[in-house]
């Protein structure tokens, strides 16, 4: 049985490149030249220094749009992106 220690050492032993929660929608934002490798880099930057959601940084920094990681989400669930004009005028009772 490991120790806390040991599961801890195991853990930082193996470092992503990306963070895991925000690596897929990072991974699809550069795939579709929405996000430069560069800029990237300066989110993670300022996130080891600052702490904060990686997504919600990058839209902070200004270097995706909301719009961009709605789609970024929505391609990766495989899902339609609703925009306003598709809602009906009145709300359903």
């Amino acid at each position: 049985m490991q120790t806390g220690e040991e599961i801890a050492d195991i853990e930082h032993s193996a470092e992503p490149s990306l963070p895991r929660p925000d690596s897929a929608v990072c991974e699809y934002l550069i795939e579709h030249e929405r996000l430069k490798d560069n800029d990237l880099k300066r989110a993670l930057t300022y996130q080891e220094q600052h702490g904060g959601d990686l997504v919600t940084l990058l839209v902070r920094l200004g270097l995706v749009s909301e719009r961009d990681v709605a789609e970024a989400e929505a391609g990766l669930l495989e899902l339609p992106l609703i925009r306003t004009a598709d809602l009906p005028e009145q709300a359903p009772e």
